[in-house]
């Protein structure tokens, strides 16, 4: 997947900048729907991406492939490798949250003015448990 990722991070850099911008399909006035078209939706503006029809005007998917290829753009794919980037980020974050509860069980509590316990903090299998709890709690109120 890294490798994917990698490769397609290395050909949208690749191209032109006026390519890295939203594809649209061009329709009418201008189009019949199969062809693409990167920048802005008006063709003499745009820079021509592709044609999905072929010369005899008989390809038979030429409107849809016109229309996956200006959904799959560079900037929509871009985005997507940022949200894989930052769901990894989040992965790595919630592993080492994980390793810190794993190290052991350590339980802290505090004394008010007699000596009395007023709060306890539970690190652990007691947290782990507390927070499946929580968990639970919140997933029966809504």
């Amino acid at each position: 997947m890294s490798d994917i990722i990698e490769r397609l991070r290395a050909a949208i850099s690749d191209l032109p900048p006026k390519l890295r911008a939203e594809w649209f399909v061009v329709g009418p006035p201008w189009g019949k729907g199969d062809w693409v078209v990167s920048g802005h939706n008006d063709p003499h503006v745009a820079e021509r991406v592709c044609d999905t029809e072929d010369f005899d005007g008989e390809q038979p998917h030429a409107l849809e492939l016109a229309a996956y290829i200006a959904a799959a753009n560079p900037k929509a794919v871009a985005g997507l490798i940022a949200e894989i980037d930052r769901l990894r980020s989040d992965l790595a974050e919630a592993r080492r949250d994980v390793a810190r509860l794993d190290s052991g069980c350590i339980r802290i509590v505090s004394r008010d003015e007699f000596g009395e316990p007023c709060a306890t903090l539970h690190v652990g299998e007691d947290l782990r448990a507390a927070i499946d709890a929580a968990i639970a709690a919140q997933g029966a109120k809504t």
